[in-house]
């Protein structure tokens, strides 16, 4: 999870390179999971550990307490890591008809931290401009003692002369599996609107994406 909030992400711009008047940087996250010899999920054989044991510990633990019915999560002072994890997935699971599965609640805190690292970026970015590439996936540690990313996402924001784009690329088994990007809002600038063309005059439907583009029926100009 992330913890560092917006007034931490401010600070952080201090030490970020900036020379031509943009500070840029890489955001990872990476949250785990075990599978151990028998194929339980949430075990782990460690190195030079004696016997197995929980990975993510702390997701295992949240989901042994809601599966025990607790739902009253509070700050803990003694417990301040924890409690602040389980206070902000436990809105996000509270919903849900049965128990998510452990590999559920990872895939859940991956989400969960993007978006937060997200929302914070944009809160610094009313103060100074800043460039970030996001960069996610799940550790699997397996029980051969080789660990392994896979559902690894990368996404790029981009200010651009028209606005904001976001791009992401999803890779799977080291391949790219898609590619997809937020562009700018679109929307209908005018519709009808008369245009004296070469053969004779038509009309157009004018909208906008990031640039201004004329949509023409193409049987009215005789193609």
């Amino acid at each position: 999870m992330v913890f560092l909030g917006s007034t931490g992400l401010k600070a952080a711009l201090s030490h970020v390179p900036g020379e031509d008047g943009r500070h840029r940087f890489v955001a990872f996250c990476f949250p785990h999971i075990g599978f151990d010899e028998e194929g339980t999920v949430g075990r782990v054989q460690r190195r030079g550990m004696s016997r197995a044991s929980s990975a993510c510990g702390a997701l295992a633990a949240f989901r042994a307490e809601l599966a025990a019915g607790r739902r009253d999560f509070s700050l803990e002072t003694d417990d301040v890591e924890q409690s602040l994890l389980r206070m902000r997935l436990a809105p996000l699971v509270a919903s849900e008809a049965s128990l998510p599965s452990l590999l559920e609640l990872t895939e859940l805190a991956r989400d969960t931290a993007v978006a937060d690292v997200r929302r914070f970026v944009d809160l610094a970015r009313e103060r100074e401009p800043v460039d970030v590439a996001y960069i996610s996936g799940i550790v699997v540690h397996l029980p051969d003692g080789v660990d392994h990313v896979v559902a690894v996402e990368a996404e790029v924001v981009i200010d651009v002369p028209s606005g904001r784009v976001r791009a992401v690329v999803r890779r799977a088994a080291g391949q790219v599996e898609s590619v997809r990007f937020v562009n700018v809002p679109s929307y209908v600038l005018e519709r009808g609107v008369l245009v004296d063309a070469a053969l004779e005059p038509t009309t157009a439907d004018l909208s906008y994406g990031g640039a201004v583009y004329a949509s023409v029926d193409a049987t009215s100009v005789g193609l």
